[in-house]
């Protein structure tokens, strides 16, 4: 090719494309492995911070101090009711889906929605595929 060209040459070329390849390949890969499981667990976390919101449980005198602290222990919640080594690729989408019309329906002060709510977000419910 032209000694001062300011493209690479073809072997260049080839190799500048493949490592982008690989490197795209990679980045799939990687977000495929548990994002179902991730993202059930945030809408869940979401969820349940909206009910105790709305029903006053965040804030000075509520079970949480703010909507970060209520994410932060939902989370933790979620994460150990639906583990990586239990729920990986084995999210049931409509399970999810039922889970969390169930928890949006909850009343506030009603004990009976809020274990409703609990069982309908049951591992052996939710991790089922």
């Amino acid at each position: 090719m032209f000694k001062n060209s300011p493209l690479p040459s073809m072997p260049q070329f080839a190799s500048r494309c493949g490592a982008l390849a690989y490197a795209a390949f990679l980045v799939a890969v990687i977000s495929c492995g548990g994002d179902e499981r991730m993202d059930a667990r945030d809408e869940a976390t979401q969820a349940s911070c909206a009910y105790f919101t709305r029903c006053n449980e965040v804030g000075p005198s509520g079970m949480f101090k703010t909507r970060d602290e209520c994410e932060v222990k939902q989370r933790a919640y979620w994460e150990d009711t639906w583990p990586t080594a239990s729920c990986d690729k084995r999210i049931d989408p409509a399970a999810v889906s039922a889970c969390l019309t169930e928890i949006d329906l909850a009343q506030c002060g009603n004990a009976l929605d809020f274990f409703s709510a609990l069982d309908k977000c049951q591992r052996s419910r939710v991790c089922s595929l």
